[in-house]
């Protein structure tokens, strides 16, 4: 008698990777808005770590119709609250299940979702970020989410607003062309507030301070050799070295 065949069973599909959680983290903005932030968490071990800024701040219309600027980390009405603000003590934010729905307040050209910030999580998973050179001044809706190293990315975490004030290059403006041994720089800014004054992204070496009225003006040694040359400021800890987005303008020395 013939042994009947048995039919191979079928091969399974493969399984997509794992989706990682969102990375547990900590983001503490500068209670002055002069400073960036510092993001310090813990992701997968070798995982990228990105901070995204989310976009502009959002509305909430509540049942009766009446509109609030809000935190929708905690839908409460920050109206009457400075952005930079932690949502609470510890500066992590809280997902409080916020029940309104949110209506953006901006153009909505503006693009959402843009990395500004990016490292690598050690062995131990630990991470900290502290430079976000692609962030410039003004509000900011941060998150972070992580990359596996298999390129699986995370969920992000619950945003943090983050308001950087603003720092102005008075002069010289973009295009000037300067001559002489030295150029004099104009600033203004938050009154007291330190900051740095850098010629081809070359800090210099003393510290600066705004006065009272939040103005500034200095003179600096032009470069020796001809040519153009970008002029920035910055404000700064001269402590820690720390420091916030730039003001900037490229110019031309003539000798």
């Amino acid at each position: 008698t013939p042994t009947p065949s048995t039919t191979p069973e079928p091969t399974p599909p493969p399984q997509p990777p794992a989706v990682p959680p969102a990375p547990d983290v900590e983001l503490t903005p500068d209670p002055d808005g002069h400073l960036y932030p510092i993001a310090t968490g813990r992701a997968l071990p070798g995982a990228t770590v990105e901070v995204v800024d989310l976009g502009p701040r959002t509305a909430t219309i509540s049942a009766t119709g009446a509109g609030a600027v809000t935190d929708s980390a905690n839908s409460a009405d920050t109206s009457r609250r400075p952005a930079a603000t932690p949502n609470d003590n510890s500066g992590r934010a809280h997902d409080a299940g916020g029940q309104a729905s949110a209506i953006p307040m901006s153009d909505p050209s503006v693009p959402a979702d843009i990395v500004v910030a990016e490292t690598r999580a050690d062995s131990h998973g630990s991470f900290t970020v502290s430079d976000f050179d692609a962030l410039d001044f003004g509000e900011h809706r941060l998150a972070v989410r992580q990359i596996s190293e298999n390129g699986v990315r995370s969920p992000t975490t619950v945003e943090t607003f983050v308001s950087l004030s603003a720092l102005t290059l008075v002069s010289p403006q973009p295009t000037s062309v300067l001559s002489g041994e030295h150029y004099i720089v104009d600033a203004r800014g938050d009154a007291d507030a330190d900051f740095e004054q850098l010629l081809d992204g070359r800090p210099d070496p003393r510290a600066f301070t705004l006065n009272a009225d939040g103005n500034f003006s200095g003179e600096f040694a032009a470069p020796t050799t001809p040519g153009s040359a970008t002029i920035a400021i910055r404000y700064a800890d001269p402590d820690t070295g720390r420091h916030g987005p730039s003001a900037a303008a490229q110019v031309a020395f003539v000798g």
